[in-house]
């Protein structure tokens, strides 16, 4: 079930975030975002928390902050589930545009941002702690 994040998902979600990213927004952050009208969260929850896609939208730019899925629920399209509800939602407000961005060296998120549609607009060199690139995609709505 698709659904947007709550209070008691915090805990669930920096799990994943640590164990899948190898860092995580913390805490603090992901209570802003429950908080923060311009920001959501969206869960993937099947008698647990499984996955996550934290979002910022002005009404017409999305932005994809993080996106994750536990690492022993990966290769079900869950990861696919949530990031085509999160581009729903915008869409069904008016969204125009999405950007995110991704290491260079995350080549599964790659494929499935590209078939989806985004197209690579920049590059941020030396981006990541360690140094790794960070490449800018969009996709227009």
């Amino acid at each position: 079930m698709l659904r947007r994040i709550k209070e008691e998902d915090i805990d669930s979600i920096i799990k994943i975030e640590e164990d899948t990213l190898n860092t995580t927004l913390g805490k603090e952050m992901l209570e802003d975002i429950i908080s923060n009208p311009i920001m959501n969260a969206y869960v993937y929850d099947d008698n647990g928390v499984l996955g996550y896609i934290s979002t910022s939208f002005d009404g017409i730019t999305l932005e994809i902050l993080n996106y994750c899925v536990a690492s022993n629920h990966q290769n079900k399209n869950i990861g696919k589930k949530l990031l085509e509800y999160a581009i729903n939602e915008a869409v069904k407000a008016g969204g125009k545009t999405v950007f995110l961005e991704v290491r260079q060296d995350n080549k599964r998120a790659i494929h499935i941002y590209e078939s989806f549609g985004f197209k690579l607009i920049h590059i941020r060199k030396n981006y990541y702690k360690d140094s790794c690139d960070a490449l800018v995609y969009e996709k227009v709505l």
